[in-house]
């Protein structure tokens, strides 16, 4: 049949051809925005709901894990930009939405949190449709990679496999195969990204000046090949470097 080789080229971000030419198709800028930040007791719980959250037709659904909320708590500088966090959640889902006025917001997000209850999807769900509290969340998510790499130790959160990506519906046995991964060899992953589109920065913690620790992250990284390709994934699904 015919090949499709815009998906060719977007998969590829470019690399696999030179574009003379490019239509683009414009949208205007949203008049009303609204956040909310779905509280999970894991990673893995968080993930399962990335799919009944698509299904509001969000314009983001992004995840930050436990090991970025803890850090940003210790931190002074970024206290503030998780003061909406309640309790200890190994994961939040931050779900975005447009509209053309804060009451059609307001209706989506009301429609996202009567479902998940429904679902008991989450623990707790906070909203706002106040710009400056969403400018705080999402500046929590920003500060993702600078919060990991403030680790002290030799061991840090390396990039190594962090922009694997599978179908958002296998995502959540995706995550739990991985992290099943990373426990056999006695280590944690820090995780944040894209979960609309299955596309997580998963960035396990090593020491790589030891020769065990590469030793451990070549492991690693060819087990977590394997297991991208048993999912029929991607092992470098945002940067077409893969």
């Amino acid at each position: 049949g015919p090949v499709d080789l815009t998906q060719l080229i977007v998969g590829s971000e470019g690399t696999l051809a030179v574009i003379t030419e490019a239509r683009m198709r414009l949208v205007p800028l949203p008049a009303a925005r609204g956040v909310a930040a779905v509280h999970f007791g894991s990673v893995v719980e968080a993930c399962e709901a990335a799919v009944p959250a698509l299904a509001h037709d969000p314009s983001a659904v992004e995840l930050v894990g436990q090991e970025i909320i803890r850090r940003s708590r210790a931190n002074i500088g970024f206290r503030d930009l998780v003061a909406f966090v309640e309790g200890d959640p190994g994961a939040i889902l931050l779900i975005e939405f447009y509209g053309e006025s804060e009451a059609e917001v307001e209706a989506s997000l009301d429609a996202l949190r009567s479902d998940f209850a429904g679902r008991e999807l989450g623990y707790a769900t906070v909203t706002t449709t106040d710009p400056a509290e969403q400018q705080r969340m999402w500046r929590m998510r920003q500060a993702g990679l600078g919060m990991l790499m403030s680790v002290r130790g030799d061991a840090k959160p390396v990039a190594f496999v962090e922009d694997t990506a599978v179908a958002p519906e296998r995502l959540a046995r995706f995550v739990e195969r991985f992290d099943g991964i990373v426990g056999a060899h006695g280590i944690e992953a820090a995780y944040y990204g894209h979960a609309s589109v299955g596309c997580l920065h998963i960035r396990p913690l090593v020491n790589v000046k030891e020769a065990n620790g590469l030793r451990t992250t070549q492991q690693i990284a060819t087990e977590v090949a394997d297991l991208v390709l048993e999912f029929g994934g991607s092992l470098s699904g945002e940067h077409g470097d893969g």
